[in-house]
């Protein structure tokens, strides 16, 4: 999936007039004036203004300040610049005067424009010259592009009309056109917004197309560029609309998830943020280009297939028009259980999902949702509100407070009171405390990497993996360097070093990269990526830790780099290696700690999708399992049957150009999100419920 507008050439655009209302109050000085008296003219500036975006020229589009200039009786002139609501231009000459008066940017470009005949008399009178035309000519130059390696002989048809125009639209004709990019360079435009709308055709066949809006600002070049997409995924679905000199307005599109059953009517909405325009907008709606349906909200259908909406919006004053694109993945149907993505978010959207280098995503049982960004140094919160992710809280690194620097795993207690967050860079853990049903972390306390107490001395180097017991009450951590588990012990909300324990003389602990806790909290399991085994622990009533087995690929299936464990009920436990999905189901005898079996394990020849798993997570039955794999691209779904502790491949869903590496279930089980942070995303699915 991907934007429509490359990064380099989105910005902020104005694409209607400014409507600048001149109220003229005429005061005459008491008296009965001749024909040379003179009165003076006061003037009340008042702006108008909607806004939008789309291609925009790299100048400020709002009004700073206006130039008044005055012709008058007996060739009497005034030329007057004013940066405030009201100007006095005092001692006219009584009679007829011509009034025109441009408004320019801070930039010194003019932009809107307007002129009257006002007639100054001995009686007090009110003018008003209407701002409606934008001013100057100016030049733009479009880029258009599209993978050409999935085109045969392909043509584009691009066309271009001003706005509010009902005459037949200009086709443009490239000045430059190469395999996959064609660019128009266009100049002495009159000053305004207009319409450019573009078919691609292969093989004489349609493929796809856009509606999009052009800014012109007089002496300027607007420089603008467009991807045309289709057989893909796009992201992004918020659209700001850029006000012509005032606040932008903001909104999205609801009511509509990026995967649909063909031939069902969709409802479709336009929303404006509460800060923004709320009234007076109208929305046109084009699907691959074409026109479908004006309103808000309407009914869209939709063919099996890719497809391309886009809607332009206007306001009531000179069009205020203002564009955004979605691109959907229409199917012949919808199964219920079947992933739907619904929205997707990037890294800086809206300059305020931080996820560059999303690196771990925890859950809470109140749906709380936790994620940390290695390269943004971040730790976000996030709650699902009608189908979209919404943040509830920011924590960044500040090198004081919050020593988040390459936060890189988070952990939680099973009842969600206590989170951990390892941060690589800063080499700390840092604490968080929550209380249920209330959507709020508060830092509780920063470990540094090392430490004393009376318990003795604590260092760690490089945190492999973290594992709380069921209330919160220890956390136990291992260093992946020096084959150490250490463990801390909580009273109140804050924790303290308890006790290290070293497995020095075991080389199948080296490179613990993962460790859980299970089968009532006695059992301790971890990874050993590189001796390609799993190191199976008991713990005793005073929290001493024993080696009771080492599983490797002598005595199991499928170890190679294993790196990832997670117990999905108390006693089975999924790992995951370089291509490979396991199951363990732990007895407990008699007598001694619980031992484990390895009953089923899935790899590359079971699966018929590339699997190099990377991530995973399971319902709260244990029934239903979802693991990332980055090679495939995409995802990958499993049955667990409880009974015979055997897996089964379901399905796999792409995630198209996004490698997925990170994933995790809401706590209500309607929702799966998976982070990338290759591509510095999230992908929130939807999924399906029964009919």
């Amino acid at each position: 999936m991907k934007h429509l507008f490359s990064p380099a050439s989105r910005h902020p655009v104005h694409l209607t007039a400014l409507t600048v209302a001149v109220l003229l109050l005429l005061s005459i000085l008491t008296g009965c004036p001749g024909p040379s008296e003179t009165a003076d003219l006061h003037l009340s500036l008042e702006q108008y203004a909607r806004g939008s975006r789309t291609f925009n020229p790299d100048t400020p589009l709002s009004v700073s300040y206006y130039e008044l200039e005055g012709l008058g009786p007996d060739a009497h002139s005034f030329l007057v610049t004013a940066d405030s609501s009201f100007v006095t231009i005092p001692e006219l000459l009584v009679g007829d005067w011509h009034i025109e008066v441009i408004g320019y940017s801070s930039a010194g470009v003019g932009l809107v424009h307007g002129e009257s005949i006002i007639a100054l008399t001995n009686s007090e009178q009110t003018g008003v010259i209407s701002m409606t035309e934008f001013y100057g000519t100016g030049g733009a130059s479009i880029t258009i592009s599209w993978d050409s390696s999935q085109t045969i002989d392909p043509t584009l048809h691009t066309y271009l009309l001003p706005c509010g125009s009902t005459e037949t639209p200009q086709e443009l004709t490239a000045d430059t056109a190469s395999e996959g990019i064609y660019t128009y360079t266009l100049s002495d435009l009159a000053s305004g917004a207009y319409r450019v709308t573009s078919e691609l055709f292969s093989d004489g066949v349609r493929i796809a197309g856009s509606a999009d809006i052009l800014r012109i600002v007089d002496g300027q070049i607007t420089d603008g560029s467009l991807s045309m997409v289709f057989n893909d995924l796009l992201l992004g679905l918020d659209i700001t609309i850029v006000d012509n000199s005032v606040t932008p307005i903001e909104g999205s599109i609801t009511g509509i998830p990026m995967t649909l059953a063909a031939n069902t009517p969709v409802p479709v909405t336009f929303t404006p943020s509460p800060d923004s325009l709320q009234s007076g907008l109208t929305c046109t709606w084009y699907v691959d280009g074409i026109q479908e349906a004006v309103g808000n909200p309407v009914n869209l259908t939709f063919g099996i297939g890719k497809h391309q909406l886009d809607v332009v919006v206007t306001a009531d004053n000179m069009g205020s028009p203002g564009s955004s694109s979605l691109a959907l993945d229409v199917r012949s149907e919808v199964l219920p259980g079947s992933l739907v993505l619904y929205r997707a978010y990037t890294d800086g959207l809206d300059q305020e999902y931080l996820l560059d280098g999303i690196s771990d995503l925890e859950v809470l049982p109140d749906g709380l949702i936790i994620g940390a960004s290695s390269i943004s140094d971040a730790v976000q919160s996030y709650t699902i509100t009608g189908g979209d992710l919404q943040i509830e809280q920011t924590f960044i690194a500040d090198g004081t407070q919050y020593l988040l620097d390459g936060a890189d795993s988070i952990t939680a207690s099973d009842d969600g009171n206590h989170i951990a967050v390892y941060s690589s860079n800063s080499n700390t853990l840092s604490i968080f405390s929550h209380v249920n049903g209330s959507d709020l972390l508060t830092l509780s306390q920063t470990i540094l990497c090392t430490g004393s107490n009376s318990n003795g001395d604590y260092a760690f180097t490089n945190i492999g993996g973290i594992a709380f017991n069921a209330d919160g009450s220890l956390f136990t951590a291992v260093d992946r360097d020096s084959k150490i588990i250490i463990d801390f012990e909580r009273s109140g909300t804050t924790y303290s070093f308890l006790q290290n324990t070293l497995f020095a003389s075991n080389p199948e602990f080296a490179d613990c990269r993962s460790i859980d806790l299970g089968c009532t909290d006695s059992t301790v399991a971890a990874t050993s990526a590189a001796s390609n085994s799993l190191v199976i622990m008991s713990r005793d009533g005073q929290n001493d830790l024993s080696i009771n087995y080492i599983i490797d690929s002598g005595s199991a299936v499928g170890l190679t780099d294993v790196h990832q464990l997670g117990f999905i009920q108390n006693d089975t436990m999924i790992v995951l290696s370089s291509n490979t999905i396991s199951a363990f189901t732990y007895d407990q005898p008699p007598v001694g700690p619980w031992s484990p079996s390895q009953t089923s394990y899935l790899n590359p020849t079971t699966i018929p999708v590339a699997f190099s798993p990377k991530d995973f997570t399971a319902d709260a039955s244990g029934e239903r399992l979802y693991a990332v794999s980055s090679t495939g691209m995409g995802i990958i779904s499993f049955d667990y049957n409880t009974v015979s502790d055997q897996l089964t491949y379901d399905d796999f869903v792409s995630t198209d150009t996004i490698k997925p590496e990170i994933c995790n279930l809401s706590s209500d089980g309607t929702h799966l999100i998976i982070g990338s942070g290759t591509h510095d995303t999230l992908l929130l699915y939807q999924i399906a419920p029964a009919n």
